[in-house]
């Protein structure tokens, strides 16, 4: 026996070999390792895993909505809620002190508040300032020019730390001021015995050297009587003066205290209650037909809570501190 015959025997032929080094059992198992396509059995694994989520995300995303939502509306409501608080309590300051000193000029006046928030205003009970502006037609309407400042309430009460400005009263108005308020005059003149009744100022007039004459009427005893008293108006200690240059009536002579009822009648009808108290740098005549003047207060008064008004404000008073 050769040693081919004995190699032959003893096992497969050479060419043999190859072919099972190369069998094809090791790429069949790597394929089907690699094999993305799932089991016929992991299939039902999956489907109720992707089942659930379908499920629960809707409800999630309902849930943050509806949260989203809520937020909004209560936004909504506080920024609704806080605006309508701010304009009602600026219309009420301004209206108040719209209606205090329009009834000086008789001109409509306009009120302007600080840029500050009303409503932080009202908390501290301090407003820094208000401007106060009316312009008439010509001579024959009120102007006012004021800037009040340091306003605080206390109460139902309010100091003020400053006023000053420039106004204008045509003597329309402070006749027409007068007789509305009642302008009662309440001491008749004297003399020829005999009682009087009280007067009402009808008319006044401008003169050419700087007074004014003051034209009322009243009753000595049953009899009307025409008197004219003539003023000059000035400042004195820092407050409005009238002076009494004459005093003329028809057969009676008039008592100093009569003359003093027209200089009151008249301070009042011209400032008002609520400035006929305030400090003044100037007063005196524009042309023929009213009175000018300028304002320079400081530590004022108020009887009205002007942070938060009560009233209508139409009968405010002050008095300097």
């Amino acid at each position: 026996m050769t040693n081919d015959d004995e190699w032959t025997a003893a096992g497969e032929p050479p060419s043999e070999w190859p072919t099972k080094a190369r069998g094809s059992e090791a790429p069949t198992e790597s394929v089907a390792s690699q094999d993305p396509t799932p089991a016929p059995d992991s299939g039902p694994a999956v489907r109720p895993h992707k089942s659930a989520v379908t499920k629960e995300a809707p409800s999630r995303r309902n849930t943050k909505r509806w949260v989203t939502i809520g937020l909004v509306a209560a936004l909504v409501l506080a920024v609704v809620g806080l605006g309508g608080s701010e304009l009602y309590l600026r219309h009420q300051v301004t209206s108040c002190l719209s209606k205090a000193f329009a009834s000086i000029t008789g001109a409509p006046t306009k009120v302007s508040l600080s840029g500050k928030p009303m409503l932080l205003q009202a908390w501290s009970k301090e407003i820094p300032f208000v401007q106060v502006n009316s312009t008439g037609d010509g001579d024959s309407e009120g102007e006012l020019d004021l800037r009040v400042e340091d306003i605080r309430s206390t109460g139902e009460a309010s100091t003020i730390g400053k006023i000053t400005g420039t106004g204008y009263v045509p003597f329309d108005q402070v006749v027409k001021s007068a007789q509305e308020g009642g302008g009662m005059l309440g001491s008749p003149p004297g003399g020829a015995g005999g009682a009087g009744g009280p007067g009402q100022i009808e008319r006044i007039s401008g003169n050419a050297d700087g007074t004014f004459d003051v034209a009322t009427t009243v009753t000595a005893v049953i009899i009307p009587v025409p008197v004219t008293v003539t003023l000059r108006p000035g400042v004195r200690d820092g407050k409005a003066y009238f002076e009494v240059v004459r005093a003329d009536v028809v057969g009676f002579g008039i008592p100093p205290d009569f003359a003093q009822n027209i200089v009151d009648e008249v301070t009042t009808a011209t400032f008002g209650s609520t400035m006929r108290n305030l400090s003044l740098s100037k007063l005196g005549m524009r042309g023929s037909g009213g009175i000018e003047f300028a304002v320079n207060g400081s530590d004022i008064t108020v009887d009205e809570n002007l942070v938060r008004p009560r009233t209508d404000c139409a009968e405010v008073t002050t008095a300097a501190g």
